[in-house]
């Protein structure tokens, strides 16, 4: 063997969600889990689907909407943070999370929605925004 596996960080953990890891992509290239693949450029950024996390939809609980979470890691800590608030289905089964994918700057992510649309999908693309005030 050349050498040996050392993990980077603590692991990254949901205690609010039900299949999380099941897909996960870096700046790089997506990649379902069981597949080798390269990490990111860097390997400071990751995106983490769970499909099958319940959210609350109008006051009430929708099963399998799906979310999906953006992380950094932070060598100084040497933890890996959250990165903005994490990205939530609005519908039952909707399972978005189910495929992700990251541009290779970080700053877009797209979630898949399978079952969104009454079963007829959705892509969702968004963009990190930082927080800051604007002068006019």
């Amino acid at each position: 063997a050349i050498g040996t596996w050392k993990e980077v960080g603590e692991r990254i953990r949901s205690s609010q969600s039900a299949s999380f890891g099941s897909a996960i992509a870096t700046a790089r290239r997506s990649f379902r889990s069981c597949r080798l693949c390269p990490f990111t450029i860097d390997g400071r950024r990751v995106i983490v689907g769970s499909p099958e996390h319940n959210c609350t939809v109008n006051n009430a609980t929708a099963t399998s909407c799906g979310m999906a979470t953006v992380y950094q890691f932070d060598e100084a800590d040497y933890q890996w943070k959250q990165i903005g608030s994490s990205i939530e289905g609005s519908s039952v089964d909707e399972r978005l999370g189910t495929e992700v994918t990251m541009s290779p700057d970080s700053e877009f992510v797209a979630v898949g929605s399978p079952f969104a649309k009454e079963g007829r999908g959705s892509v969702h693309l968004y963009r990190i925004v930082q927080n800051h005030t604007e002068t006019p």
